[in-house]
């Protein structure tokens, strides 16, 4: 049975994906949730190892955008913001035979909205709190179609008005495919 540590991934290594939301879901406002199919990519570098459980690794996040195109909000582009702030994500071994990862994305963004209803141009928003997505059946490191769900939905806040939530993303299904 291979080692704990060879089951992860070796620290240095970077990690380009795409990755897909098709059952995205914003709400702006008391409007009803508006269904947003986000496109985008995500790389993470694989940082130390971590004494949890089997074993694990911090993730850094560097890079992270996916856009979506609405009849009723334009363009929504959500995109990573301030790398420094943001926590390390985690990739932890849950059990090594069959070996079983649980990852955490943990994540800061802005959300741009080119039509936001009531307003008269475009929108920047920002969540209020870090973002997690989590998949805990992962079988294998770097993902091949995994599925990561929110945690729970994100307030989101206009830049600058930190008090005023103004928006929620409800759904963030999504599909996360390592790039060759």
């Amino acid at each position: 049975m291979a080692s704990s540590a060879s089951l992860l991934p070796p620290p240095g290594l970077e990690v380009r994906c795409c990755c897909h939301a098709a059952k995205g879901a914003l709400r702006v406002g008391a409007d009803a949730a508006v269904p947003l199919a986000f496109k985008g990519r995500i790389t993470l570098r694989v940082e130390n190892s971590l004494r949890i459980g089997l074993g694990g690794r911090s993730l850094w996040l560097t890079d992270f955008a996916a856009i979506a195109q609405s009849p009723v909000l334009g363009e929504v582009v959500l995109r990573a913001a301030e790398f420094d702030t943001t926590p390390f994500s985690l990739i932890e071994l849950t059990a090594a035979a069959p070996p079983t990862f649980r990852q955490t994305l943990f994540f800061d963004f802005t959300l741009s909205i080119e039509t936001p209803p009531g307003c008269a141009g475009p929108a920047v928003l920002t969540n209020k709190a870090t973002a997690r997505l989590i998949d805990d059946r992962l079988t294998g490191f770097p993902p091949q179609g995994a599925l990561h769900r929110l945690h729970q939905p994100v307030d989101l806040v206009l830049l600058g008005e930190p008090d005023r939530i103004v928006a929620q993303l409800v759904e963030f299904p999504v599909t996360v495919v390592h790039q060759l």
